[in-house]
């Protein structure tokens, strides 16, 4: 996982180079995958840097010793993923270790974890521009790109959408993810069974066998483009399939069970950016990502096991005198 991270940087480099930022920075998971490289990212970082963490130096000496881990976050600044804000807030703030002097450290970790962001935006905006015309920059308000334009907006809520979309020109086909959450009540409504059990599984690929689906026909606009975890179960499983999804992340993280030796630290940060996600993409059609995902959650509670497995060490990451995250 540590070469992973390493050669985004080559890969994110070069395509912010040759295509500017937008999805075509998504390392080397290819076109379109800026949102979950970006994740990988600070989940792989997050993993290692606990994984090292040395209680026996402070918050700030930790970081010095394991700095090439902070480095790899910097090609997520490359690309258009705007959650990256978040979680690099959520890095350093949950990576204060848990126990009596907690609070006392989050005072001046938690403005350091602001700086770093503030920072992280500046670059982000100095980067950013629209690739589709060039020499513009495009500064899209937090409102526009969560919400979309106030014309298809205003379409979408009063049902008008289909007579919309033939005049909408392709780039814009891909709908704002508020947009599209704004709309899942109606969707939901116009069936009896809607909200119960939804409209039947594999709806976003658009057909069954050989036709378009009458669910596909007649709302296309929403599954182009942009993917959401949750609006695709409640779609194609309704209220069943989130009871569902609720039963998979509770076993996902063992909430059944006791577990003697668990890396809170490490479950907190997963869960937070699980559920993030969930409202962000989908991404359970990211076969790696979901597998480093899973990989890392459990080993998050399975965290006693490791007590006689060697410390991880590599290219500008020094040796860790000791074997276990105590």
């Amino acid at each position: 996982m540590y070469w992973f991270l390493l050669l985004q940087f080559p890969a994110m480099i070069y395509q912010f180079l040759r295509w500017s930022n937008y999805d075509y920075v998504g390392g080397t998971l290819g076109w379109m995958m800026s949102g979950p490289i970006s994740t990988l990212l600070y989940v792989i970082s997050f993993y290692f840097m606990v994984r090292r963490w040395d209680k026996s130096l402070t918050y700030l000496e930790n970081l010095k010793h394991n700095w090439m881990l902070i480095v790899c976050l910097m090609p997520s600044m490359l690309n258009e993923t705007k959650i990256s804000f978040i979680y690099i807030l959520l890095y350093f703030v949950l990576l204060v270790p848990f126990g009596r002097n907690y609070l006392k450290r989050l005072v001046y970790v938690v403005p350091l974890g602001l700086v770093i962001t503030v920072g992280a935006i500046a670059i982000y905006n100095k980067n950013f521009d629209n690739p589709y015309e060039e020499g513009r920059a495009d500064k899209i308000s937090i409102d526009e790109y969560v919400m979309g334009d106030d014309n298809i907006r205003e379409a979408v809520l009063d049902g008008t959408m289909e007579t919309v979309i033939p005049y909408v020109e392709e780039e814009a086909v891909d709908l704002a993810r508020g947009i599209k959450l704004l709309a899942i009540p109606m969707v939901m409504s116009s069936e009896p069974h809607g909200w119960v059990v939804g409209f039947g599984p594999s709806q976003f690929k658009g057909n069954h066998v050989m036709a378009q689906s009458d669910f596909s026909k007649d709302l296309e606009w929403l599954l182009m483009g942009t993917t959401i975890t949750v609006m695709m179960i409640l779609i194609d499983l309704g209220l069943l399939g989130v009871v569902w999804m609720i039963c998979y992340i509770m076993a996902l993280f063992r909430a059944f069970r006791r577990v003697r030796k668990r890396e809170m630290r490490i479950t907190i940060f997963m869960l937070v950016i699980f559920l993030m996600v969930m409202f962000y993409m989908a991404m359970h059609q990211t076969i790696p990502l979901i597998i480093i995902f899973t990989f890392i959650i459990m080993l998050s509670s399975r965290w006693g096991l490791l007590k006689h497995v060697p410390v991880f060490s590599g290219w500008m990451l020094p040796p860790v005198k000791k074997y276990v995250c105590e």
